[in-house]
């Protein structure tokens, strides 16, 4: 069998030119990062992003931790109490009336609430006296007595005695008036002649 210089399987030496055949490889150029690159290249930035956008939360949230573990550790601790501003009065004027006002309640209409002879008595020469009593009521508290239109008496927030002479035996037939406030009263009388007149 004859031999050439070029060897006839891979793996021979050239005769020619002493150079070594190599196997043919794929003329497509490698990847150079590989499949685990690929994913570093991509995973990587993505985490990085996701860290920094989440990073102002887990400040937050690390911030709030101490509270929160206070607050766990004692359940009972009574809550804080709220403060308020403290607020002025305002003071407040009030204006008296000019003039108070009357309600006594009481009835101001005059009236004789009293009236009837106290004791008679009898004087020398056939005549003979009697004592009467009088008590107003109402007007302005201030009274006037008249006897048949003539004055015997006043009084002031009270009754009043008042004394009549009778210079025969002959009974006593007369017209009392009490006088108050622009008010006038009269009750008329009569009064017998009492035994020891002769």
């Amino acid at each position: 069998m004859n031999q050439t210089g070029n060897g006839t399987t891979n793996g021979t030496t050239n005769g020619a030119t002493g150079k070594e055949n190599r196997p043919q490889t794929s003329s497509a150029s490698p990847n150079p990062l590989g499949e685990s690159g690929w994913v570093k290249v991509i995973l990587i930035p993505l985490l990085i992003a996701l860290i920094g956008l989440c990073g102002s939360y887990g400040a937050t949230v690390i911030g709030l931790i101490p509270d929160i573990w206070d607050h766990l550790s004692s359940p009972n601790a009574p809550s804080p109490t709220p403060t308020f501003p403290a607020r002025t009065a305002e003071p407040i004027t009030v204006t008296p009336a000019t003039s108070p006002p009357t309600s006594s309640g009481e009835d101001t209409t005059l009236q004789i609430m009293e009236f009837w002879p106290l004791e008679t008595a009898c004087h020398p020469g056939h005549s003979w006296s009697v004592e009467l009593w009088v008590r107003p009521q109402g007007g302005d508290g201030s009274y006037s007595y008249y006897i048949d239109g003539v004055w015997y008496a006043d009084s002031i927030n009270e009754g009043k005695r008042i004394h009549l002479d009778q210079g025969s035996c002959l009974p006593i037939e007369s017209t009392l008036m009490v006088h108050s406030a622009g008010e006038v009263r009269d009750r008329e009388f009569s009064i017998p002649v009492p035994a020891c007149c002769k």
